[in-house]
Parts: C-alpha cells; structure tokens; sequence
C-alpha cells in the first residue's frame, strides 16, 4: 500500500493546458514515470479546482463541458478522473455504490446508488480514489457555535489527512464506502449491506487488491464493464435496479448493426439489443417501484426520528421549565418570604436579648410546706443531668447531619446551575445545526447530548427534594429537642433552687445554679445563630436558584424558536426527498421511453427491410 503524502500538493496548470482533455492530461501526466504519480496528479489537480453541484433536474454535461465549468456531481468528477487517466495510459473503472448520506439513521435499506468513485490500476494493483471526497467538500470535518450562536467555523482537513481518499487503505475506505459492485471491497473478506449499515466491520481483516473479476475488467470495453459490474452488483443485492437499468440501455445501444451480415445474425442482433432494452425497461420500472415504496417509508421514519429527536426532547425541557421556572410573582413572594424569615429572626433576637433569668435569693425562711423543701434530692439532679446529656447529643448529632445535607445541597445546586448553563448551550447550538445543512446524525448527537443533561437534572431535582424533605424532618425534631432541652434545662434550675433553699443558702448551690444559667443562655444564643445561619442558606439559595432561572428563561425563548424552525426544517426534509424521488422517477421515465422510441425504431426499421 502506498503511503501517503504529508504534504497538501496543489497542481498548478495554465491556461492553454485546460482546454481540452488531451492537453490537459499530457500536462500532468507526460513527464511523470511512475503510474502512482500520474494518477496522483491527476487527482491533486481535480481535488485542488473543482467543487461540488447538487442538481435535481435531470441534466448531463460533457467531459469538455465539465470541465470548463469546474464544478460537478459525484458522476461527474470520477467521469473527469476516468476520462484523464485513459488518456494518460492508466486503466481506470468507474465504481457505483452507497456512502452513508444525511438520512443515514432512518435509512436501513440500499437501493439507490448514491456516489460514483474510481478505481486505478497501479503496478498491478487495484487502488481506489474519491475525487469528490477528496475536495474541499470531503475536507469538510465539523461545525463549531459558540455560547450565543454568533460564529460558525469550518475545520478543513490538511496534510496527511487530505489524502485520505487517495489510494486508502481498503480495510479504512469500507466504512464509508461500499461498492455496488462487492468485487470492489478488494477485501479478502467482503461484508454485506447489512453489516455495512449496521457498522459491523468485524470481518474485515486483510486488503485483496485484485482478482479474476477485477482482471477480467481490464480488457472489456465501458459498457461492457458497467453492464458486467451492475449484474454482479444484482447478484450480491437484488435491489441495484439502477445501475442494471442504465447499464443495459448502454448496453443495447452500443450494439453495433452490421448490414452485410446474414439474415440469421441480423435476427440475433435485434433479438440481443431488444433482450438488452427489455431488462433496462423491466429494471427501470422495479427501482421506480423501490422509489416510490422506500421515499414513502423515508418520510414516515423521517417523521418517526423528528419526533423521537426533536419533539420529544424538547417537549420533556419545556414541561421542565413550565415546572420550575418562576415569573416576578413568584420571585417576588420568594423574596417576601425571606423578608419574613429576617423579621422573625430579628423578633427572636429581639426577645432572647430582652429575657430575664432568674437568679437565687437567700430565703428569708424555710417552708415546711414548700414542695421544693422536701422532695428534692441529689438523684434526681443526676437524672436531670442525664436526661441533658442525652438530649445534647441528640442535637450534635441532628446539627452534624444537617451540615453534611447543606453541604451536599449546595454541592448539588451548583452542579443543577452547571447543567443548566450547559443546557442552555446545547439547545443554541440545536437550533442553529437545525437551520444549517448538517445531517440527521449530527442532529441526532445534539439532541442525545440535551436529554443525557436533562437526565442529570432530573436525577438532581429529585436528590434535592429527598434532601430538603430530611432537613425539614431533622430541623422539625432539632426543633422539638431544643425545646426538651430547655425544658429539662428549667428543671435542673428548679431543682438547684430546691436544694439552695434546703441548705439554707449554701454558695455551692447558688454557683451550680448560675452555670446552669449560663447554659439556657447558650442554647437562646446557639438557636439565634442557627436561625441566622438557615436565613444565610435560603439568600444564597434563593440567588442560585434566580441565577438558574435566568438561564430556564433564556431556554424557553430558545425552545419556542426550535419548534418554529421544527416546522420548516421537517417540511425541507420530506421536500427534498420529494425532490429525489421526482428526479428519480424521471430518470426511470427516460429510460422507459428511451427503450419504448428505440424498440419503435427497430420495429421500423425491420420492416424497412423486410420491404427492401
């Protein structure tokens, strides 16, 4: 195999040398010794000057014709390339066959040849080029948009990989390219349509880069080759109507009528040339029914695919964003609900500032009936203390939790306002791919990337809902312990009091009695800096989530103009494959009235000479 050229080679002609294929040929060709860079200068020459044309009307141009207006179909270019190369000594074939086209992901079936290419004889060896792919056409690799959709840029490939498509590597060119024809795999293996469709190169292991096939292909004349090929391309899949059609009219027009034969190979010419136009006619008429059968199914599973990839992503944003996207009430009862929240803080504030704690007073004297007098004892203060401790480390343990959970909300949060900014993006890069000519698997790709966000988003919301539902829970039982424990905390005080009044005012009661003050005023002054802090959480949180729905608004905007441009690109779509199947039928029909005026003429011209 040869390898390949890291360098982009630009072929410079003059004028006077493209004016006609000889010339222009001898220019290229004349003082090269190698058949490899011969057929490499013919290639960098086309590849370097001419562009592609896609035409629905039926219209054919001349090898000359072409070449003075440098642009072309597919056709067209290898017929360019074939035409140089016989001039230039080197055996060329036209190869017929499928490369994946736009409709790639609803088209399952091959039946309509849809690119030509060639094949070149090299020190014996069969190579295949792709002029057309080989262009800028072939060169063109992606689109990029930035955020706001404002730039396209085109990366064109250079050095090695524009070479690509100049005597590749089987094994490399079968996943773009399968030949009509299998002979054309020059694969010691050859894999079926099926497998060419469904990516499954498995079996594709060494090149063959000639057969008795191929071999036998060499001395045959044009028509004879393309009539041959097309057969074996029937054989191998019995919907190549197309190519049998035109080649059997070629076929049985380039039969030549010999006067001065006998009667009998009279009778036989005829008998081949109406064989010939009738298995055009007959082709002709079955691919005309493919047309009509496979365009119907292409634009069923064109609407199938519109729906599964535009409309049903699109749809699933949208009723996410009706869902939790906020208008300026909402807004404003938000922020009203903050305001509250800070009022009450500060109220709380307010009282806890203002709260009286008692302190103990020698008593003036003891009360023999005073409950505190006689029922106190030093148990029950162990209990107290216990019951305290307990409650204490139930409140820890509810913060630490509570902690963990803000900071995985907020974690989470974060990662929402990511997707959603990512999200925001795919969506303008969607609407742009949907209004430039880009393929329905580029589409496919975009609109996969929209619902594997909205998949995230979807696994978030719900993760958060689970997380605020577990901090409601633990602030409602936090809530209910500090309670508890300011209730047990007024116990022990009560219980302090007891004992003071028991010991007639011993110092150490009163000492015990102020630290278990000082812890009411701690547990007033930690719940004051709790309720500060969840405030703290609800404004960031209420900032993310108005950072975030500034972005839901800009979505909705841009899915409001997805389902316009939904509309028109749907109807380009079926329109275009109105426009080839109306081409093709054409083509059907000229072939049909073709055989029908030429047979007209044989039967004329027999009864010319039965009469002569």
């Amino acid at each position: 195999m040869y390898s390949q050229n890291q360098t982009e080679n630009k072929i410079f002609v003059p004028k006077y040398a493209e004016q006609s294929l000889s010339q222009l040929s001898r220019y290229l060709t004349s003082n090269e010794p190698s058949d490899y860079k011969k057929a490499k200068n013919i290639y960098d020459w086309i590849t370097g000057n001419f562009i592609l044309e896609e035409r629905y009307k039926i219209k054919s141009y001349t090898i000359q014709q072409i070449l003075k207006r440098k642009r072309g179909t597919a056709q067209e270019f290898s017929n360019l390339f074939d035409s140089l190369c016989h001039r230039s000594g080197l055996v060329s074939k036209q190869i017929v066959g499928y490369t994946f086209t736009e409709n790639k992901p609803i088209i399952k079936v091959l039946y309509q040849p849809n690119h030509y290419w060639n094949a070149v004889l090299i020190d014996g060896n069969w190579y295949q080029v792709d002029c057309l792919w080989g262009s800028n056409y072939g060169r063109l690799k992606k689109l990029t948009f930035d955020i706001e959709g404002n730039s396209v840029n085109y990366e064109v490939k250079n050095g090695k990989e524009a070479e690509t498509y100049f005597c590749p590597l089987p094994q490399d060119l079968i996943k773009t390219h399968f030949p009509a024809d299998p002979n054309w795999q020059l694969l010691e293996t050859t894999i079926t349509s099926k497998e060419f469709i469904q990516n499954d190169f498995s079996r594709v292991t060494n090149s063959k880069l000639g057969n008795e096939t191929l071999d036998r292909y060499i001395s045959l004349h044009c028509s004879d080759y393309l009539y041959e090929s097309s057969k074996n391309a029937f054989a191998d899949n019995s919907k190549n109507h197309r190519q049998l059609a035109v080649s059997s009219l070629e076929k049985g027009k380039n039969l030549i009528f010999d006067p001065k034969a006998t009667q009998k190979e009279k009778d036989l010419f005829f008998q081949k040339k109406q064989i010939y136009y009738h298995e055009a006619a007959s082709s002709a008429l079955s691919y005309s029914s493919n047309i009509s059968l496979y365009s119907k199914i292409e634009k069923e599973a064109l609407g199938l695919w519109i729906r599964h990839n535009i409309g049903v992503p699109i749809a699933k944003r949208a009723k996410y964003l009706d869902r939790f996207s906020l208008d300026k009430n909402n807004i404003a009862k938000k922020e009203m609900h903050l305001k509250s929240m800070n009022n009450n803080i500060k109220h709380f504030e307010e009282k806890v500032s203002k709260k009286h704690y008692n302190s103990l007073k020698k008593p003036r004297r003891k009360v023999a009936y005073d409950s505190l007098y006689f029922k106190v004892t030093k148990e029950q203060i162990a209990e107290a203390d216990s019951t305290i401790q307990e409650i204490e480390l139930e409140i820890a343990n509810l913060k630490s939790i509570n902690q963990i959970l803000n900071d995985k909300k907020r974690e989470q949060i974060l990662v929402k306002k990511s997707l959603n900014y990512s999200q925001t993006s795919y969506l303008q890069q969607f609407k742009l791919l949907l209004q430039v000519d880009v393929t329905l698997q580029v589409l496919g790709h975009q609109s996969h990337q929209i619902t594997r966000v909205d998949n995230s988003i979807d696994v978030l919301v719900k993760s958060l809902k689970s997380i605020n539902n577990e901090l409601s829970k633990n602030n409602i039982e936090l809530s209910r312990n500090t309670s508890e424990l300011k209730k047990q905390i007024n116990t022990k005080l009560n219980l302090y009091r007891g004992l003071y009044i028991m010991s007639n005012a011993e110092i150490a009661y009163k000492k015990e009695y102020d630290k278990v003050n000082d812890r009411l005023r701690e547990v007033f002054y930690d719940q004051t800096l709790a309720k500060r802090e969840e405030y703290k959480v609800a404004v960031w949180t209420n900032e993310a989530m108005q950072d975030e729905n500034e972005e839901l608004l800009r979505q909705k905007k841009i899915i409001k103009d997805i389902m316009k441009i939904k509309s028109v690109f749907k109807k380009e779509k079926i329109a275009s494959i109105a426009k080839r199947e109306t081409k093709e039928k054409k083509f059907c029909d000229a072939i049909t009235q073709t055989v029908y005026d030429d047979l007209s003429n044989i039967k004329n011209f027999k009864k010319e000479m039965s009469y002569n």
